[in-house]
């Protein structure tokens, strides 16, 4: 009967090391796991232009705090950025659902609903909606 080789103390250091190494480097690869630091890297990510990257951040924000508000806020513009105009109506909705303050959502509602093409219910928001009140 043939006996099985086993593996040199060398090699089984060798191949620990290796899966070390990869957990590390995986481990590094991760998103960054609290809200807040995902909502800072979609905010970077909004700004370089890389608008993909910025709503899956962002969602992955909301996953963990479905109603945080500004991030409902940062998701519409991230969308209405790539080009999701009813993307970007119904998470900017979602933020004026959670009392984020209208003058800082309803432009941009104003805006996402024009390019997913929902004209008569921009043409149906008053002026105070529009911020046309602010000087």
């Amino acid at each position: 009967m043939p006996m099985l080789k086993l593996p040199s103390r060398s090699s089984a250091t060798a191949a620990a090391a290796a899966v070390l190494a990869a957990s590390l480097w995986l481990a590094g690869c991760q998103a960054p796991d609290t809200p807040e630091k995902q909502l800072a890297a979609a905010s970077e990510a909004l700004a370089q232009k890389k608008y993909a990257d910025a709503v899956v951040r962002t969602r992955a924000a909301l996953q963990l705090q479905p109603d945080n508000g500004p991030a409902r806020l940062l998701l519409g513009q991230a969308l209405m950025a790539a080009g999701d105009g009813a993307g970007a109506v119904l998470e900017l909705n979602k933020a004026l659902e959670q009392k984020v303050a209208p003058p800082q959502v309803v432009p941009a509602l104003a805006r996402a609903l024009v390019m997913a093409g929902d004209y008569k219910r921009v043409t149906l928001m008053t002026a105070d909606e529009l911020g046309a009140d602010q000087a």
